[in-house]
């Protein structure tokens, strides 16, 4: 695609978006409608016209729909016989066929299973009306939150907060963008940070692992196709020599961080940022000589004031607190301590560490432009998530009944 095209295609994309988002307060919605549209262009002009909107909202969901459109069709390709060639994980165990389901919106008679990789149904179980995923062999309990399609719009709306309030930076680290760089992208989920920084920086080598597939099947070119994996399992078959790890809301779904980071450090040459390397710790015989980081970005679920006027039995601290508890009785914290993951990292053999803190607001009051847009974003993803985050901790661990779940 010529530059001067894709950059039409673009600029004509963020138009809609941000036109959109003129709509929420109107509404009285969320720049979800925004979202929906260019993340889930199969789903969102569908969304708008089932919420009755303007004949206005439906021509620019309609561009940014057939905009994003067009782009994939000129820029991506569907990586199946990538798989082929690279040599894709292939199941050798014998299982029950399942009728394949394709799904298809009533609206739009568009196929959407050409945006998510297609699962079979003994994949999944419904519990308090969300779907799950099984993992294969593993646990019910291994991953506690919902993979259905809410749930995934959630996870790519708070892509977006971590763009917003970081000034559209994909990472932090000082990394020599110009270099082919070699990038692991842990617990990718929707795959949507390791897409974009594949689209960003084409030369480089991008790889997401994740043990649930709900990444689309129309990735950038240059991009390795999503490997499904559990990180709490053995790492003898992840390939050597990374660049860069990055890790991104994966508190909730480790058991023991400090045997990760350990394994983390067999694989990249230490740190967090600025990046260097130490070769003292005999677990580095497999890191890449020279430099090499690692880059965590968690949220602090834990609601907070500048003036610290905030009631501890407000609904939102309340909430916290229970969310917060439940996932210690799970055994998989969600609670940001930076004291503690830093000694975690040091003992593993990370050096160089460094914490930056950014403010997170739940709404749009600051007058600053940028935090003020973050809010709306991470005010959406927050309220949207309350179920996700909460029904399976709160009622099947904490024994708490679906009334009180919220």
């Amino acid at each position: 695609m010529k530059k001067d095209l894709r950059r039409y295609l673009r600029l004509s994309i963020i138009t809609a978006w941000q036109k959109l988002n003129e709509y929420y307060t109107t509404l009285r919605e969320s720049p979800l409608f925004a979202a929906s549209t260019i993340l889930h262009p199969s789903l969102g002009k569908s969304y708008l016209e089932m919420n009755r909107a303007s004949e206005e909202q439906l021509v620019w969901a309609g561009d940014a729909k057939d905009g994003l459109s067009d782009y994939l069709d000129r820029w991506y390709r569907c990586n199946r016989s990538v798989d082929e060639q690279r040599g894709a994980i292939v199941k050798t165990t014998a299982s029950p066929s399942v009728p394949q389901r394709t799904p298809v919106n009533s609206i739009l008679k568009d196929d959407l299973a050409d945006y998510r990789v297609p699962r079979k149904l003994q994949d999944f179980y419904f519990y308090y009306g969300r779907w799950y995923g099984k993992n294969g062999n593993l646990p019910r309990e291994k991953y506690i939150f919902p993979i259905d399609k809410e749930e995934l719009a959630r996870l790519d709306v708070l892509h977006k907060f971590f763009l917003v309030v970081r000034k559209n930076n994909l990472f932090s680290a000082s990394l020599d963008v110009e270099q082919p760089l070699r990038i692991l992208d842990l617990g990718t989920g929707t795959g949507i940070w390791a897409i974009e920084l594949s689209e960003k920086y084409p030369h480089m080598h991008v790889q997401g692992l994740d043990f649930n597939m709900i990444q689309p099947k129309m990735i950038p070119r240059t991009m390795a196709p999503p490997k499904p994996f559990d990180l709490e399992g053995s790492w003898d078959t992840v390939d050597l020599d990374w660049d860069f790890m990055h890790v991104r809301t994966l508190f909730g779904s480790i058991q023991n961080w400090p045997d990760l980071y350990k394994k983390m450090i067999m694989l990249v040459a230490s740190a967090i940022s600025p990046c260097s390397l130490t070769l003292a710790n005999p677990l580095v015989r497999h890191l890449k000589p020279g430099w090499g980081c690692m880059e965590q970005v968690e949220i602090d679920w834990v609601p907070q004031c500048d003036d610290d006027s905030l009631p501890t039995d407000s609904a939102l601290s309340q909430w916290a607190s229970k969310l917060l508890n439940a996932m210690d009785q799970y055994g998989r914290p969600m609670r940001v301590n930076p004291e503690k993951t830093r000694q975690q990292l040091a003992l593993a053999g990370f050096v160089d560490i460094s914490e930056t803190v950014i403010r997170a607001c739940y709404n749009p009051w600051p007058e600053d432009a940028t935090e003020k847009e973050a809010a709306r974003w991470f005010n959406v993803g927050l309220s949207s998530g309350l179920t996700a985050l909460s029904c399976a901790p709160m009622i099947y661990l904490d024994g708490k009944k679906t009334r009180h779940r919220l």
